[in-house]
């Protein structure tokens, strides 16, 4: 769509493409149903299936309340919901959503998860914006991490996992007894690493290719039978959520200044010097903080108050 279609066709526009956000997209002077109205209309919804549409959407995202309200007077959590309704009624071909499921109840989640699962397998596009993985997982096929900007990776979850961390499994071992661990867990698999031990705990990193969450815990159970001193143990694999915190983490930090701040002259008059500056030999003296917690090797259990009885 040319820009001349854009401006003097937006209705055309509007059946394509939308999305939902924080900014006002609905008239804040027209009540909640007759704004759901008015967009379902600019999408091409026939009039003698508009009211059960709009009132479809209302009953499934919990609007029956607020569906009387003019916008403007809605509360921001249930502006949430109300911005999603009107991003996916008439179900357009491209939807775009920010932090749609953020502070809603577990109810509204299951509808609005219902609703982009409906859309998804008729063929539409569905782009969700979140700072949060785990809450976007059961309608999400693919996942691009941006950063400042940019997009840093893209490609489905599982192939994501496989890239940014070790294969395998997890394992922690809760132990009655002392045991040879080594000597215990050779028999069941044949190869993986003991990344850390306490007194009672152990935890080993199985890296077997061929292991299925079925044969893990087939063989874990063989395990626990055969060897009294094993009084329990979890089994996990590194979430997603975990490879994109380490992402962000690792690319932090502080960038240099572009555009006219960058002068020299002006950090010179603008920037304001500390008073006491430590000398180089104070800082090489520094201890720095021990790395405890990585993405799959753990040098202190952080779990280890679970097992404890």
């Amino acid at each position: 769509m040319s820009k001349h279609k854009l401006r003097t066709e937006p209705h055309n526009y509007s059946q394509q493409v939308s999305i939902s956000c924080e900014r006002n997209l609905l008239p804040s002077w027209m009540v909640a149903r007759s704004a759901l109205e008015l967009i379902a209309t600019l999408r091409g919804v026939p009039r003698k299936y508009l009211k059960e549409e709009v009132n479809n959407y209302i009953v499934a995202l919990e609007l029956q309340d607020l569906s009387k309200q003019y916008v403007e007077d809605i509360h921001a959590n249930d502006l949430t919901r109300l911005h999603f309704a009107a991003a996916v009624i008439g179900a357009p071909p491209i939807i775009v959503l920010d932090e749609c499921t953020a502070y809603q109840e577990q109810s509204v989640r299951r509808s609005m998860y219902s609703i982009l699962n409906a859309l998804r397998k008729r063929g539409h596009a569905i782009f969700i914006s979140s700072s949060s993985i785990e809450s976007h997982m059961p309608v999400t096929n693919k996942l691009a991490i941006l950063l400042d900007g940019h997009i840093f990776d893209v490609d489905s979850v599982d192939n994501m996992v496989e890239r940014y961390s070790e294969k395998g499994y997890t394992v922690v071992v809760h132990l009655k007894d002392e045991v040879d661990v080594t000597v215990m867990f050779a028999k069941y698999f044949r190869n993986f690493l003991l990344n850390d031990t306490t007194e009672v705990l152990v935890n080993i990193q199985v890296l077997d290719s061929d292991l299925t969450w079925a044969g893990i815990f087939e063989k874990m159970e063989a395990l626990k039978a055969e060897n009294r001193e094993v009084y329990s143990y979890i089994i996990t694999v590194i979430p997603i959520d975990y490879i994109y915190n380490t992402i962000i983490n690792q690319s932090a930090g502080n960038y240099r200044a572009k555009g006219l701040c960058s002068w020299k002259w002006i950090k010179k008059v603008m920037s304001i010097k500390p008073q006491i500056v430590p000398k180089q030999k104070a800082l090489d003296k520094l201890v720095p903080f021990e790395q405890k917690y990585d993405i799959t090797k753990l040098t202190e259990l952080p779990w280890s108050v679970m097992f404890h009885r």
